[in-house]
């Protein structure tokens, strides 16, 4: 029941202790600052970032002040039913991410017949070093997303850190596109972000997924899914690191089901090849 924070030098080196302790038990991670020069700002840096990632684990399932949705949200949601084909899955994540992401990809199948997104809280370098970790693992291809990637089948794209990702649509169909627009939720990348873009492009043929993570990231953008007719997933409390993003999702009553760790690649394989059956 002890937390454990890394504490990473933020060099390939560190990024890789980092992943390998992280999958070994570790809670989250906190890298030391690489482009600040003022020693005060460092300073600043550290604290807030230690600060916030003690008070997190220490309170952990501590219930959180839910995001305000617009009431015309609400009443879309309740009148969209989840009937549409799925095309697309899109999964966020932020404390115990990386070791709960690897888990439910490592149970999705090669031949899964939709693309799948992926944003998890992360700083670059990180990011790059997880998806070839998780590439190496997992029966799917997986990739640090660039702009222009192709979205198909067989294909996760990983969002890099420092910069949001998000989806375009063209003659050729959907392609990932990146920017550094300012964070959200203090986040970049922001679930939310790919989450609202998918939710335009896509519609009721998405379903999201939202994983263990402190704040309430991916709530706003998982509405915005739901009141389109998509469908929504979200990991249960018992085996969450930090049931703070699920949680909001969960409360604001957007989630679809509400599942264990270990059984939501199933039910996102299952829902996928359901929906895309044709009678």
């Amino acid at each position: 029941e002890l937390p454990v924070i890394v504490f990473s030098s933020h060099t390939e080196r560190g990024a890789a202790m980092t992943l390998r302790s992280l999958a070994a038990g570790a809670d989250d991670y906190l890298a030391k600052p690489a482009e600040l020069a003022d020693s005060e700002a460092i300073r600043r840096e550290l604290r807030d970032g230690i600060i916030s990632r003690i008070d997190a684990l220490v309170r952990r399932n501590a219930p959180a002040a839910l995001p305000s949705l617009p009431s015309e949200t609400y009443r879309a949601i309740a009148s969209k039913r989840n009937t549409s084909p799925i095309d697309l899955v899109v999964i966020g994540a932020s404390t115990g991410g990386p070791d709960a992401l690897g888990t439910v990809l490592q149970g999705l199948p090669a031949d899964l017949p939709v693309p799948v997104l992926v944003v998890v809280h992360i700083l670059p370098m990180f990011s790059r070093l997880l998806a070839e970790q998780l590439d190496a693992k997992c029966p799917l291809e997986i990739r640090e997303g660039i702009s222009g990637g192709h979205v198909e089948p067989g294909v996760v794209w990983l969002a890099p850190g420092a910069k949001h990702m998000f989806v375009e649509k063209g003659e050729g169909g959907l392609t990932v596109a990146l920017n550094r627009s300012a964070p959200v939720h203090g986040c970049r990348p922001a679930v939310d972000v790919l989450f609202e873009s998918v939710a335009k492009t896509t519609g009721a043929g998405v379903l999201g997924v939202i994983l263990t993570g402190m704040g309430e990231d991916g709530c706003t953008g998982a509405a915005a899914i739901r009141a389109q007719g998509g469908q929504i997933l979200a990991q249960d409390e018992a085996t969450s690191v930090v049931y703070g993003m699920p949680r909001a999702v969960v409360e604001a009553g957007i989630a679809d089901e509400v599942l264990p760790l270990q059984e939501i690649a199933g039910v996102i394989e299952r829902r996928v090849r359901k929906t895309r059956v044709r009678v």
